[in-house]
C-alpha cells in the first residue's frame, strides 16, 4: 500500500492482513497517534486517485471480508497501539480512497492508542473513506478521544456509506464514530452510527482551518451518547455555513450537545433542519438539543425537525431561555415531548412553551401533539407535519414553499447505508 501511485487501484481479497508499527513512529514515540500502520507515500490526483478497494464492502458483507489490522498486539481494553489506517501526518496526501475494509479494534491484533482513531487521516485533501465497517473494543472503559474515524487539518473530504460501531469506551467524554479537529469541507453521509458514545464530534480548530462547510446529512444515530457533540462549526468571513440535515436519531440521549473543552463554547453559522428524533427519552440532563455551557455563538437556525416521543425539546443547567433564544431561530417544528417542552434548570422546566412563543419569539409555528408516524418514522397521510414546515434553503422546491417535516421529505430518500 505504501507503494502506491496516482491511478493505482489496488484490491484487497478477502483475507486478514495484519500491519507493522511504522519506523518513524518507532524512531519518534510521540508521533504514534499519528501514523496509521497502512498508508500510502504518494499522492493520487483529481484524475487518477489511489484506490484502495475491498472485493466485498464489508459494510454490506459479514462474511469474505477484507480484514485490515494495526498490528498492536496487547491485552483488552488495552489504550496502546497505533492506527490502523489512513494517511500519514508528516507528508501531506491527497486524493486517497479507502473503500470496503473492515478494521476491529478488539481484534488482539488490531488496537490502537488512545487519543487516536481506527482510520486516522492528518494533513490531508481530497479523502474519501467509503463502505468500511469499523468495530471498537466492548472492553475498553472509559478513555478519551476513542474513535473510529479520525480527521485533523483535513479539507475536502467524504465518509459515507460506512457501519460505525462500539466507540462507547464506558460513554468516555469524547469517544465518537467520527472526531475532528480542523476539518473544513467535510460531508459525512449514509452512515450507520450505533452505540458509539457520540456519533459525529467537529471538537476543535486548528492548522489554520475554523471547521466550516460541514454537511452532516441522511445518517442512521443509534443508541449513542449524543449523535453530535458539537465544540465547532464556526464560519469564517464571507465562508460557508454548515448543515445537520434530514438524519434518523433513535433512541439517543442528545441529538445535539453543545459543549467545550475550554469553557467558551462557538458554534455558528449552522442550518439543522429536517432531522427526525425518536425515543430520545433519558431522564437525566433532559433536552434532545442540550448545552453543557452558555452559547457564545449564533445564526444558527433549527427548523422542520420532528421530536418523537422525547423526554423534552431543549434544555441546560447553565443557558438561560434567553441565551437558548439568541443561539438561533428556531420553527416549524414538530414536538412530542413525555415531560416537558424544556428541561434542565428549574427556570426552564418552569417555561410554558407558549411563553417561549410570546416572550422569545420561538416556535410559532411549530406543532405540539401525536405527529402520526408510521413504524418507520415516515409520516402518514394524514399527519399534521405534511407541507407544515418550510423550506428555507430551496433545496426540495421553491425558496420557503411548504416542506413535510421530518427526515423523510421526498419519500425516496434512503437514511443510513444505501443498498450496495
Amino acid at each position: 500500500m505504501e507503494l502506491a501511485v496516482a491511478g493505482d487501484v489496488v484490491g484487497i481479497r478477502p483475507g486478514r492482513y495484519v500491519g507493522r508499527q511504522p519506523q518513524a513512529s518507532i524512531d519518534d514515540p510521540s508521533l504514534t497517534n499519528n501514523l496509521p500502520a497502512w498508508a500510502p507515500a504518494n499522492d493520487g490526483t483529481a484524475e487518477a486517485p489511489i484506490v484502495f478497494v475491498a472485493q466485498f464492502p464489508a459494510a454490506h458483507h459479514d462474511t469474505d471480508r477484507s480484514e485490515l489490522h494495526s498490528g498492536a498486539s496487547h491485552g483488552a481494553g488495552s489504550r496502546t497501539g497505533w492506527p490502523c489506517f489512513g494517511t500519514r501526518m508528516r507528508t501531506r496526501t491527497s486524493h486517497v480512497k479507502w473503500i470496503g475494509l473492515y478494521a476491529d479494534e478488539g481484534d488482539p491484533e488490531g488496537h490502537i492508542s488512545q487519543d487516536c482513531g481506527v482510520i486516522t487521516c492528518w494533513n490531508a485533501d481530497h479523502v474519501t473513506i467509503a463502505e468500511c465497517h469499523v468495530v471498537g473494543d466492548p472492553d475498553v472503559d472509559g478513555g478519551d478521544n476513542y474513535s473510529a474515524i479520525r480527521l485533523e487539518g483535513v479539507e475536502d473530504t467524504e465518509i459515507h456509506d460506512n457501519r460505525l460501531e462500539g466507540f462507547w469506551g464506558g460513554g468516555g467524554t469524547n469517544n465518537s464514530g467520527v472526531i475532528l479537529y480542523g476539518v473544513d469541507r467535510l460531508r459525512v453521509e449514509h452512515n450507520h452510527f450505533l452505540r458509539c458514545a457520540h456519533g459525529v464530534q467537529p471538537k476543535g480548530a486548528g492548522y489554520g482551518l475554523e471547521m466550516q462547510a460541514l454537511t452532516v446529512r441522511l445518517n442512521h444515530f443509534e443508541s449513542c451518547v449524543s449523535a453530535l457533540r458539537l465544540h465547532r462549526p464556526v464560519a469564517n468571513p464571507g465562508g460557508s455555513r454548515s448543515r445537520v440535515q434530514q438524519n434518523l436519531v433513535e433512541g439517543c440521549r442528545y441529538f445535539i450537545e453543545l459543549t467545550t473543552s475550554s469553557g467558551v463554547m462557538r458554534v455558528a453559522d449552522l442550518d439543522v433542519f429536517n432531522n427526525t428524533i425518536a425515543h430520545g427519552r433519558d431522564g437525566a440532563d433532559p433536552g434532545c438539543i442540550w448545552w453543557a455551557a452558555p452559547p457564545d455563538g449564533g445564526d444558527c437556525r433549527v427548523f422542520n425537525n420532528l421530536f418523537f416521543d422525547v423526554d423534552a425539546y431543549l434544555g441546560s443547567y447553565s443557558a438561560s431561555a434567553a441565551a437558548i433564544a439568541g443561539f438561533a431561530a428556531y420553527d416549524h417544528n414538530a414536538l412530542s415531548f413525555a415531560r416537558s417542552a424544556f428541561g434542565g434548570s428549574r427556570a426552564l422546566q418552569d417555561m410554558a412553551l407558549s411563553e417561549w412563543q410570546s416572550t422569545h419569539g420561538q416556535d410559532r409555528s411549530s406543532l405540539v401533539g401525536d405527529p402520526r408516524v408510521d413504524d418507520a418514522y415516515r409520516l402518514q397521510p394524514d399527519s399534521p407535519c405534511v407541507g407544515a414546515g418550510r423550506d428555507l434553503l430551496g433545496l426540495f422546491g421553491p425558496v420557503d414553499g411548504p416542506v413535510d417535516i421530518g427526515a423523510f421529505v421526498t419519500g425516496g430518500e434512503t437514511i443510513g447505508i444505501r443498498t450496495a
